[in-house]
């Protein structure tokens, strides 16, 4: 917490902790019942206060917990009853974030001028204010109490916190509150019990583990004890919402003490086999939040010399692709001869199903392993990889199959040509590692009724001719496919410069489709910023409406202040008497605003 910037602490406030319109008017009418005892508690009674507070309790809006807090301290009975069922509704739903929101004493601040009764509450009290243990909701208090201000008040909260576990339930108050259980077979009350006792002591984790950080040391120690005694003691209850995984995970940003122990300590309860299930929910990563389970596999893995075979497992098969990709690189770390689940012919298995996974990183790192692993068959491997969809992986592939044997890369991709002429990943694969003698083919690309292959004839011209190439790329500015429009334009970036500009202007004029033509506007601007001018400036007056509308963007980006500041370059005086010559021929035809802008900007080099 202590990491955390002004700006992320006013993002709690603003965004997690949001009190509603509803919400608001509970709590004003609340704060009415205070400031009006005399009568207003006559017509309104006291009956009605508690109704007002089970409907906040109703409305789930974690922010209001504070004004909540007050009523736990009220002299009718009824609405501490009411205010103590209203905590434990909202705190049983209330996420991880919303909790660590609770840390921010403004929150309190805000609804003190009202609960002044909250602020006085000494160590003595606590007790008294959560109950006896035959009453609902204590534990739900003793977490809201370990969020007081007063670290005594803390520390008093945390002690009571760490009495309660499964053999401190209370039975005979469960059997209370659930009639139906005196008359259901004994395994089926046992196990009804046994769960909700689970549930009581689930609902105290999340407030130790917060005060694990405590910015007073004997409560954090306390804290510390208490949750890794409950972790290796295999009481520590795990909720549907992994709200306790979440809050143990975020302790990974806390730096006030080193946390690392706890969080291993908890990686390994998952991992064991009475957790896999929940393990096998977290890591599959089909409904909860993707960014905690990607956090607790990396985890994981950090915190395990050998990675858990289980882990992986559920990892390669998750439904979310950086899992996949984590627990994919995480095979590394697990020799063949210690895997028992993973056994050489399974993981080549996993591996070579990897190798057609959607996410490109997937692919990449299962290409790499392979091959690893199997050495005498490495070169299949790579000419697989150098068919992939991918350029990045064909550059990859062809790197290494150019590291075993020299030139075997640019064979592969001929032969693969002459057997399928119109695969696309053959004719890349050759796009990328051919040879000047390969031109005469991959020119023939460049006239393809496909844009695809039109797109790879055009780069491997470019990559083989270099600053040769542009005139035979030119052409292709004018395309009807903004795919190769974009591409011939990449391509010749790196020598826009050395492009005729009267070139460029013909295809900003002469293009069948605007986006030819406004592609060509930015090439235009590209070349420079006093030199562009005067060919945008006739762009403007020649082209029609939209293009010229995009012409003058282009002029106006280069004297907005984001361009400005950034480049100093002086005009020259023969680029200020171009600029100057096209401004008086074509003034009467260009818009006043403009023609304003260019005046104002060359002033500043006057």
């Amino acid at each position: 917490m202590e990491q955390w910037t002004y700006v992320k602490r006013l993002w709690l406030l603003e965004s997690l902790m949001k009190l509603s319109t509803a919400a608001w008017d509970i709590v004003n009418q609340l704060a009415a019942s205070e400031r009006r005892q005399s009568w207003f508690r006559q017509i309104l009674g006291s009956r009605d206060v508690s109704g007002l507070l089970r409907k906040l309790g109703e409305l789930n809006e974690p922010a209001v917990l504070p004004y909540v807090a007050h009523f736990l301290t009220s002299a009718n009975s009824g609405t501490r009853a009411a205010a103590r069922e209203t905590v434990a509704a909202l705190l049983e739903q209330i996420s991880a974030r919303d909790l660590l929101a609770l840390e921010e004493q403004s929150l309190w601040e805000q609804a003190g001028y009202r609960g002044q009764d909250w602020t006085r509450i000494q160590p003595a009290d606590v007790a008294a204010i959560a109950g006896s243990s035959d009453l609902r909701g204590r534990a739900a208090v003793l977490s809201l109490l370990s969020f007081h201000k007063n670290g005594y008040v803390r520390q008093e909260a945390v002690r009571l916190l760490t009495g309660i576990d499964t053999s401190s339930v209370n039975t005979a108050l469960i059997l209370r509150d659930y009639p139906f259980l005196k008359d259901a077979p004994e395994s089926m009350r046992n196990r009804f019990i046994r769960d909700m006792a689970d549930l009581e002591v689930c609902s105290v984790l999340p407030a130790l583990i917060i005060r694990q950080n405590d910015w007073v040391k004997p409560i954090a120690e306390a804290a510390q004890r208490e949750v890794r005694r409950r972790i290796n003691d295999g009481i520590f209850t795990i909720s549907f919402s992994f709200r306790e995984v979440e809050l143990i995970l975020l302790m990974e940003t806390w730096h006030r003490y080193d946390h690392s122990d706890v969080i291993c300590d908890m990686v390994n309860l998952l991992l064991t086999e009475e957790q896999g299930m929940k393990l096998s929910h977290l890591v599959g990563a089909v409904t909860l939040d993707p960014k905690l389970c990607r956090t607790f596999v990396r985890c994981a893995l950090t915190c395990l010399e050998i990675p858990s075979e289980r882990l992986l497992l559920y990892g390669l098969i998750s439904k979310d692709p950086v899992i996949r990709y984590q627990c994919c690189r995480g095979l590394r770390s697990l020799p063949v001869e210690a895997s028992q689940e993973l056994p050489f012919q399974d993981r080549m298995l996993f591996l070579e199903r990897l190798a057609s996974d959607p996410f490109l990183p997937v692919r990449s790192e299962a290409f790499r392993q392979l091959a690893a692993l199997d050495p005498a068959n490495a070169v299949s491997r790579w000419e697989a990889a150098l068919l992939d969809r991918s350029r990045s992986i064909q550059e990859m592939a062809c790197y290494y199959l150019n590291r075993i044997d020299p030139g075997h890369a640019v064979r592969f991709c001929r032969d693969a040509v002459v057997q399928n002429p119109e695969s696309l990943p053959a004719i890349e694969g050759l796009a990328a590692v051919g040879e000047e003698t390969d031109l005469e083919f991959l020119r023939t690309l460049c006239v393809h009724p496909f844009p695809s292959r039109r797109c790879a004839g055009i780069r491997a011209v470019v990559r083989l001719l270099q600053r040769d190439a542009i005139s035979e790329v030119m052409p292709f500015l004018r395309d009807s496919s903004p795919r190769v429009v974009r591409t011939a334009g990449r391509s010749l970036r790196p020598w826009i410069t050395q492009i005729a500009s009267e070139d460029l202007l013909a295809v900003v004029l002469k293009a069948d489709t605007l986006y030819a033509r406004s592609y060509a506007c930015e090439l235009l601007a590209a070349q420079g910023k006093w030199s562009s001018f005067p060919w945008l400036l006739e762009a403007v007056v020649h082209s029609e409406s939209e293009t010229a509308a995009v012409a003058a963007a282009m002029i106006q980006s280069w004297c907005s202040a984001g361009q400005s500041y950034r480049v100093f370059t002086r005009p020259s005086a023969e680029e200020r008497e171009k600029i100057g010559e096209m401004l008086a021929r074509f003034q009467s035809q260009i818009p006043e605003q403009l023609v304003q802008q260019i005046e104002r900007e060359l002033s500043l080099y006057s």
